[in-house]
């Protein structure tokens, strides 16, 4: 029999998902591939549902469950970041639910800014390095075709303009602005670098895992703040014991360990601290409407200004302060 996964960290990149997984792997009925799978992202995009292959699915087992994986453990792991990037895999969901219909999932969500800034930067620095893929294994043998596309988009940037982080925002500022009435996950890459889709959608939380939940349950999803990763120490425990408890583990038998993330802020320039900006006020709805789905204020915290606007039109209850006017009739609790 094929193995499935019990649970699947869906991302998102950057925001602290192979942290978290790694974490919980200390618990001794947790077990993990050593690496992030993608299986279904990489393995089948752009590929109908009907080229499924049993050898595929034979090789997903085996990622599953290789040699460095507990036998008996009572939750499989599998750690997938780019599984919340629906512009790219919009058939994923469907495909996931269909192999394993009853599998727990697990968002990772980060201010979207600062995301967008890390990647930024991780494929500058994979770009210019010639010998080793930044996170990665030096017996990787598709190190070199890492390297090349990196170089390859670097090209690509540059020819749309784009030179620094605070150039890329106001491309990515301009294709928002632009005339396109379609949902912004399904416009089309209208540049050479795919800038808009490959860094700014990522951060449009709310609209990816609504896609995710039009094939899953709702009490299958939990989303985490990657800010408490990152801050380690208690709050990354306590992030750390309610998803154990999602899973229906123990927290109790986590090992009594510290736990620090070498996250830190990134921003080093002027340019950068712009292009920060600049994304903020356009993922400041965007964060809005996620802190109203989920019913959490955490997001409203990675756009102040707007929290702050949201707070003088909101109405307080025991329990928290939400925003009312005209995102109400665009959000609800999922």
């Amino acid at each position: 029999m094929l193995a499935r996964p019990t649970s699947v960290l869906i991302g998102a990149e950057g925001c602290g998902a192979e942290e978290l997984g790694k974490w919980l792997a200390r618990h001794p009925a947790v077990a993990m591939p050593a690496h992030p799978v993608h299986h279904f992202s990489h393995l089948y995009r752009g590929v109908a549902a009907s080229a499924l292959s049993h050898a595929a699915l034979r090789g997903y087992h085996e990622m599953l469950v290789g040699n460095e994986t507990a036998s008996n453990a009572s939750i499989m792991l599998e750690i997938s970041p780019s599984y919340l990037e629906m512009h790219w895999f919009p058939e994923l969901p469907r495909l996931l639910a269909a192999y394993a219909p009853d599998v727990k999932l697990l968002a990772v969500v980060c201010d979207p800014a600062e995301r967008a800034l890390r990647q930024f930067k991780e494929d500058e620095k994979l770009a210019r390095s010639g010998s080793s893929c930044s996170g990665g294994s030096a017996s990787d043998p598709l190190q070199p075709v890492w390297h090349e596309r990196a170089r390859e988009l670097r090209r690509n940037l540059a020819d749309d303009g784009v030179k620094d982080f605070g150039s890329l925002a106001a491309a990515v500022a301009a294709v928002d602005a632009s005339p396109d009435r379609r949902p912004q996950l399904l416009r089309r890459c209208r540049s050479r670098s795919c800038h808009y889709q490959k860094y700014f959608l990522p951060g449009l939380y709310q609209q990816q895992l609504t896609q995710v939940l039009r094939e899953f349950r709702r009490e299958q999803l939990l989303v985490v703040d990657g800010g408490t990763l990152a801050r380690g120490g208690d709050e990354a425990r306590a992030s750390v014991d309610t998803v154990l408890e999602f899973l229906d583990l123990n927290p109790r038998e986590f090992p009594n360990e510290d736990l620090q993330w070498t996250s830190h802020r990134t921003a080093t320039s002027m340019s950068e601290e712009r292009g920060l900006l600049q994304l903020r006020r356009l993922y400041r709805e965007a964060n809005a409407l996620l802190a109203c789905s989920i019913q959490a204020g955490f997001p409203l915290s990675w756009s102040p200004a707007v929290a702050t606007s949201l707070a003088k039109h909101a109405v307080i209850t025991k329990d928290e302060q939400w925003p009312l006017g005209r995102l109400m009739h665009r959000c609800s609790a999922w």
